[in-house]
């Protein structure tokens, strides 16, 4: 295999995905026992920010010093976003106690439908309350930089049902990641029940210990 080859293939995303889905096993492991401190990162992310569903910038300046729970979606998602946005729901009623603490982010990956006017809408059409989580849009070129490059996360290509335009889906990472203080991946976590129960651990021992 010649060096171009080992660059590109260093380059996928699919392979970063892999990579911190087997790490997170040790993370959920690590974070679940109270009496050590957290592992490093999984992943140091760089700075970023979009436009929220107010229309504001919005990024890891505001997040700083927060634990963040993150996951992809968009409004006219016809298979995982419903299941994703309804667990984001169930995490976000059993942190309301420390909502200052802690913030919840879903990030569209269909940017050219889903303006801050359609997010704000989705918001109050599938009653969500949106103090300390925020709905993030912006151009599809950033979004994708963001997810897919500093983020090492999955988008694939829209693919429309019934050969018509405003019924599509998109392939995309289907789970929550967690970010420290400091907005940096600490875990990749599915959306069942055992694995969520990690996930409370996770973050309380993060708000606990720090970043």
């Amino acid at each position: 295999m010649n060096k171009i080859k080992i660059y590109k293939f260093l380059q996928n995303p699919f392979l970063w995905g892999a990579i911190l889905g087997v790490f997170s096993l040790h993370i959920i492991k690590e974070l679940a026992n109270y009496h050590r401190s957290a592992p490093p990162p999984l992943l140091y992310i760089k700075d970023w920010h979009l436009i929220d569903q107010n229309n504001k910038k919005f990024g890891s300046a505001q997040l700083k010093n927060k634990v963040v729970i993150v996951n992809l979606f968009f409004t006219r998602c016809p298979s995982i976003c419903p299941k994703l946005i309804n667990t984001m729901k169930k995490l976000y009623k059993c942190f309301n106690k420390i909502e200052n603490q802690i913030h919840f982010i879903s990030i569209t990956i269909d940017p050219l439908y889903d303006s801050p006017t359609i997010l704000k809408k989705y918001i109050i059409t599938n009653n969500i309350i949106d103090k300390n989580w925020t709905f993030l849009t912006g151009k599809k070129s950033k979004i994708y930089d963001i997810v897919i490059t500093k983020m090492k996360l999955h988008i694939g290509k829209k693919q429309f049902i019934n050969n018509k335009k405003n019924q599509y889906d998109i392939d995309h990472f289907g789970q929550l990641i967690l970010l420290d203080q400091n907005g940096n991946l600490r875990g990749i976590f599915s959306t069942e029940y055992h694995i969520l129960a990690a996930l409370e651990r996770s973050v309380k021992l993060l708000i606990e210990k720090g970043a």
